[in-house]
Order: structure tokens, then sequence, then C-alpha cells
């Protein structure tokens, strides 16, 4: 965006009708292709919508290109650059000094000016506080398979949380693996995460079945969870503490192999940390930090998976599966736009630099 021809095109859609039609329905085929998403797709990505405050979900944005006019993006285009704030990483022998000149220059070929970081930090990583209690959110989609994500809430987003809960979560993963995908045969998809994204810290549970219904994995992953938790400290070892956390340690630390790596790694501490360069630093010194007492109890604590705790559970049901009864004690959410509306708002993160 520095060189002037460039901007020149960033600034003005130089095209005319029938190509701008043409690219309309290409737009719009792309965003109707994704009801035929594979059902875990379409999970995860109902989850990022949920949670995020800026988010358009797609059934409605496919609905709003065809009222898009050609002169309508023209003047969207003169006004995108106007105000707007650059992020930039370098790596090697590059200091950021060498960088200003590129930024101000971009600044200069678009005739824009800056935004400052308060600025930023005014409309950037709104999310929606996870909903307290239990709840179901069906999601209908045209996929044959069913599948479920369930993500457990286990307290606000700060690094101690999310040490534990990688343990914790690298401890199951395995186990949770070996016992739905092997012995009970659900799917190819069963996987078990730290869920710590969106500005809450907990552990997200996601399988994808064409032989049994969403109810039904849905009911056997919770049940392994919570079967797992309650002998969780009659089995666990010194031993085995040292082994996760020296994966963990060992999987952070590791130097990206490829650009493409070096780049989502930067990204990552730009967008999802602010800047706080040193996090996986600050992480590590954690998970070095936790024994088997301080996780026993910090599951204690946080209550992780017990009938109190708080959970929110995503189920498609794919075409032709026949209904099921949902699981009782849950709030089914059939209008998101209603439900959300009692839901507080925070910008997780923002705070990373002052921990240690």
């Amino acid at each position: 965006i520095s060189d002037p021809e460039q901007s020149r095109v960033i600034n003005h859609a130089n095209i005319d009708e029938s190509l701008f039609e043409e690219i309309k329905q290409r737009v719009k085929k792309s965003l109707e292709n994704q009801s035929y998403d594979a059902a875990y797709q379409r999970l995860l990505s109902e989850n990022s919508h949920f949670f995020s405050t800026a988010a358009i979900h797609y059934t409605e944005y496919k609905d709003l290109v065809d009222s898009i006019s050609l002169k309508e993006v023209n003047e969207f285009a003169k006004e995108f650059f106007a105000e707007y704030a650059v992020r930039a990483f370098t790596y090697g022998n590059i200091d950021g000094a060498m960088l200003s000149p590129v930024v101000d220059s971009s600044y200069q070929s678009l005739g824009a000016k800056g935004i400052t970081e308060e600025q930023v930090a005014s409309f950037e990583n709104k999310y929606f506080e996870f909903s307290k209690g239990k709840t179901i959110l069906p999601v209908s989609g045209l996929n044959n398979n069913n599948a479920q994500l369930s993500l457990y809430l286990v307290d606000e987003w700060n690094i101690s949380n999310q040490a534990h809960m990688d343990v914790f979560a690298k401890i199951i993963e395995q186990p949770f693996f070996t016992e739905l995908r092997t012995h009970q045969q659900l799917g190819y998809i069963v996987a078990g995460f730290t869920a710590s994204t969106q500005g809450f810290c907990g552990m997200a549970t996601l399988i994808q079945s064409q032989t049994h219904g969403c109810v039904d994995i849905f009911e056997r992953a919770d049940k392994f969870m919570k079967e797992f938790v309650a002998n969780f400290s009659n089995t666990f070892t010194k031993d085995d503490l040292d082994l996760i956390t020296n994966s963990i340690i060992e999987e952070i630390t590791q130097m990206p192999n490829s650009l493409g790596d070096r780049q989502s790694r930067f990204t990552m501490m730009a967008g999802t940390y602010h800047g706080d360069f040193e996090f996986l630093e600050k992480l590590k010194k954690h998970i070095q930090a936790v024994s088997v007492e301080s996780l026993i109890q910090f599951i204690e604590d946080k209550k992780l998976f017990s009938d109190t705790s708080s959970q929110m559970s995503f189920l498609y049901r794919g075409t032709g599966s026949p209904e099921e009864t949902l699981p009782e004690g849950f709030q089914t959410v059939n209008d998101y736009a209603e439900f959300v509306k009692n839901l507080a708002t925070h910008q997780p993160y923002k705070s990373s630099k002052s921990m240690q």
C-alpha cells in the first residue's frame, strides 16, 4: 500500500457493472456453500460467531450481497483507508526504526492519518461473556454428519488459568481420544483441547459422527469428562506431570520451521496478545510452576465439569438424522439475537503485558 499505483486501485474499484454483478454472485455462492461445510467446521464457525460482538452470520450476510451497489463500494473504498493503524512485525536483522519510513509512506500514499492505541483498543477484540449455567445451541446445515462442540467454562482468562488448563487438556487429550474414537468408535474427528481465545479460559470437546446422533455423542463426551475428573486425583503422579509439562514447553518454545509458521506466531502475539511478544515466555514460567497439588486444587476450586459449572454446547443434527430429546437441565437457545442481549461484553488480553 506504499505504492501510489496500488493505492489508487485500493481507493477505487475500476470495474464495470457486469463484472461487479458477477463478483457479487460468486461471493453469494461461496456463502451459500457454507451450509454444506463439514458438521464440525460449522460448529467451530458458529462458536466464533456466537462470542464475537461484530460478527455477521453468513446466512444474514448472503442476503445482503444483492443490495450492494458499485457506487456504494466506490464510496466505501474512498473512506476505507482514511484512518488506520499499522501493526507490523519484523524477523531477523530488521529493527522497528527501519519500518517507520514504510509506515509513513503508506499513510502519505493514501492520504490517511494514524489511529491512536486508545482508538484501536476501543473497537478490537470485543466478545460476549460466557453465559452462566448450561446452554445448548442447535445448529442446522446440509451435511449428513452429526457433531457436538462443548465448551466448559473455568474462569476469566489470565496466564495462570491458561497454564493450568493447557496442562490438564494435554493430560486428558489422549485418554479422551482413545475411549471415544478407538473404543466407542464414534467417528474420525474426536478431540479435547484448551479453549482460551475469547476472553474466558476453559476446556472444549469436539466430535463428529455419522453413526451416532448429536445428543448421543454429546452425552458420551460429557460423561467421560466428568468421570475422568472424579478419578483424576487418585491416578496422576508427578512423573506423569513432568512428561506433560515438558511436552508443552517444548512445543511452545520450539522455533518455527517456516516463514508461514513465524508469521502465524508473530500475528498471534501482535493481535491476540496486543503486542506482548514475551507472552510465551511468561506462559512457560507458569506451566513450570504447575504441580500435581496445584492442579488438583485448581480443578476443585473451579468445579471443573461439575453439575454447577457453566457449559455451552453446540449440537449439529445432520440431514436425515432422527430427532433426539435434548439433555435435561440445559437452556436451549433458538433466538441468538434475543439471547445475547442479556450478555455483557469484554475485551480480553488487554492486561497481558502487566501479567508476569
